[in-house]
C-alpha cells in the first residue's frame, strides 16, 4: 500500500478543521455552475479549504509539499465529503491509525536530532561554564531543586543593592541585556516597553533564581546554564542548547500587585503622551484640641 498516498488521504479529512484563509490559487478548478447563493457559498468554503492547504501544507505536514501526493490528497477528499464508503482505499481506523504511528515517528526522530545536538553542545558549555566559574567574584547558586544534577547559574555582584533579597513574592522591574557564550547580544532592555513583572512567573528558571536573590538597586552579571535556560529548545532569537549571560539591574520593587499594575498603567500613558501628573496635594490646616467640650479648633499653617 502506498504510504503517500495513505497519509495524504487521512490528512485531507482534517482540511477543514484548519484556519481558512483566502490566499492566490492558481490551479485551474472542476467547471461548476454557481446557480445560487447558497452554491457559491459552498464553493467558497472549498477554495478556501483547498488554497489553504495548497499553500500551507509544510504548516501542517513537516515536508509536506515533497511528501505529499496532491492527487491522492484531492480523491480522498472528494471520497471524504461524498461519503463514499464503497469505493474508500482505506478505512477510517487504518487512516487514523496510519496518522498517529507517522506523527509519532517524526515525533521520535525529532526527539533523537535534539538529543543529538545537546550531546554536541554540552561539551562547549561544559567547558565555558568551567571558565566562567573562574571570574573573580563569580558564585554557583544553590541547585534549584533537590534532583537537579546540571551546573548551576552563576552569579557575581556588581552592585550590592539594599534592603531585603527580593525572593519570590514581589514585582521588579529589571534592566537586563542579554548575550549568548559567544557575546552576541539578543536583547536587551526597551526603555519605553519596560513594565514591572512578577518574580513568580519569570523566565526562565536560572534567570527567576538569581533575581530572586537580588536587592533593589542591586546590579550583577549572571550565568545561566542551558539546562536551566531554554533547554532543548530554541526561543526567538536563541538557539537551542544555549547557555545566557545576563547583565541585570534591579530598578524598582514592589510589594503587591496593585502598585505593579498602577506603575505599569502610568508607563503605559507615559509611552503614548497621554500622562497627566496628578495635582499636588494642598497643605492642610494644622489642628489643635481645645480644652472643655474636645470641639478642635483650627489654626492656619504659617
Amino acid at each position: 500500500m502506498n504510504t503517500k498516498r495513505l497519509v495524504a488521504t487521512t490528512l485531507s479529512s482534517l482540511a477543514l478543521l484548519s484556519g481558512v484563509s483566502l490566499t492566490s490559487c492558481q490551479n485551474k478548478a472542476e467547471r461548476v455552475d454557481l446557480k445560487s447563493r447558497e452554491d457559491s457559498l459552498s464553493y467558497a468554503f472549498g477554495f478556501t479549504v483547498g488554497c489553504n492547504y495548497s499553500n500551507g501544507m509544510d504548516r501542517i505536514v513537516p515536508g509536506g509539499d515533497t511528501l505529499l501526493n496532491r492527487e491522492a490528497i484531492i480523491a480522498g477528499f472528494i471520497t471524504a465529503m461524498r461519503g463514499d464508503t464503497a469505493n474508500t482505499l482505506i478505512t477510517l481506523a487504518e487512516a487514523r491509525e496510519l496518522k498517529d504511528n507517522f506523527f509519532e515517528d517524526l515525533r521520535l526522530q525529532k526527539a533523537y536530532k535534539e538529543a543529538e545536538e545537546y550531546r554536541k553542545m554540552k561539551v562547549q558549555n561544559d567547558v565555558f561554564m568551567e571558565e566562567a566559574a573562574k571570574e573573580t567574584g563569580m558564585q554557583a547558586l544553590p541547585k534549584p531543586y533537590e534532583k537537579y544534577d546540571g551546573p548551576c547559574v552563576l552569579m557575581k555582584e556588581l552592585a550590592p543593592g539594599r534592603g531585603d533579597t527580593i525572593g519570590s513574592k514581589k514585582f521588579v522591574l529589571v534592566n537586563m541585556t542579554i548575550k549568548l557564550a559567544n557575546d552576541t547580544v539578543v536583547y536587551s532592555t526597551d526603555e519605553s516597553k519596560k513594565r514591572m513583572m512578577p518574580v513568580s512567573r519569570i523566565s526562565p528558571r536560572g534567570l527567576k533564581q538569581a533575581i530572586s536573590c537580588m536587592r533593589k538597586g542591586g546590579k550583577a552579571k549572571v550565568v545561566v546554564p542551558c539546562e536551566l535556560g531554554f533547554g532543548r529548545q530554541p526561543k526567538g532569537p536563541i538557539p537551542a542548547n544555549s547557555i545566557l549571560v545576563y547583565d541585570l539591574e534591579i530598578e524598582r520593587v514592589f510589594d503587591n500587585e496593585k502598585e505593579a499594575r498602577s506603575y505599569n498603567r502610568e508607563m503605559y500613558l507615559r509611552s503614548i503622551g497621554k500622562w497627566e501628573s496628578p495635582a499636588a496635594p494642598q497643605s492642610a490646616p494644622s489642628v489643635a484640641t481645645t480644652e472643655g467640650d474636645g470641639i478642635p479648633a483650627t489654626k492656619a499653617t504659617e
